[in-house]
This record gives structure tokens, sequence and C-alpha cells, in this order.
């Protein structure tokens, strides 16, 4: 019941169609697309209910979009993570993706230039 009365109460949704949409992404990340019984759940979960009940911890949140409230599909906890970590800011994300490019782009040329100079070293 008390799942029932969250996924309402935040999203105006049933379990009902909440599973639909699991079955919609096979049952995995909208993003990064691993699996639900893949993923850790030792770190889901929010603050503790107020009737002691035991937490229900379900491994794909459902996200939104925060000003409209439109539901864009179910991520893992990282992900929905991540995006909130970056406000759903399209603009943050894309400088983001960028950044990690350049860096990879600077660790692959170190690589092979320790590779070439291991090599030629007697």
């Amino acid at each position: 019941m008390a799942r029932r009365a969250n996924l309402w109460a935040k999203y105006r949704i049933r379990p009902e169609q909440y599973d639909a949409m699991r079955e919609r992404q096979g049952y995995r990340c909208g993003i990064c697309e691993i699996h639900e019984d893949d993923i850790d759940l030792s770190g889901v979960g929010g603050r503790p209910r107020k009737d002691g009940q035991q937490l229900g911890k379900v491994p794909l949140a459902v996200d939104h979009d925060h000003s409209s409230g439109v539901i864009r599909g179910l991520l893992c906890p990282r992900c929905n993570a991540g995006l909130g970590a970056f406000g759903d800011d399209t603009g943050r994300l894309t400088a983001a993706v960028g950044y990690l490019e350049r860096f990879a782009k600077v660790d692959d040329d170190r690589e092979r230039t320790e590779g070439l100079s291991a090599v030629g070293s007697p």
C-alpha cells in the first residue's frame, strides 16, 4: 500500500503503470541500461518510514521533469543522482561530457607517449 500511495502522491501513477514502464524499458536504466537485477540496492533508500515498517527498495527510480512534472522514464540510482546533481541542465551535462572527453584524450596521449618511451628504452 505504501508504494502505491507514494507513486500516486509524487507522480500520479499507479504501480501497474510503473511496472509497464519497467517492461517497456526492458527492466533497464534509461541512461546506462544496467538491468535492474544488477543494481546494488545497498545505498538505495531515503529516510526511514515514520511507521517503522521496512523501507521497500526499488532498483529503478521514476525520473521526471521537476518543472513540468512530466515523467521521462526510469533510472538507476547512480544515473538519477547524476542528473539531479546537474539540476537536469543539459548545458552543464554537455559541458561535463566535453570535460571528460578532453581528459580522456590527454590520458590516451599520455599512455601512447609513455608506451613509446618504455618500448624505446634499454
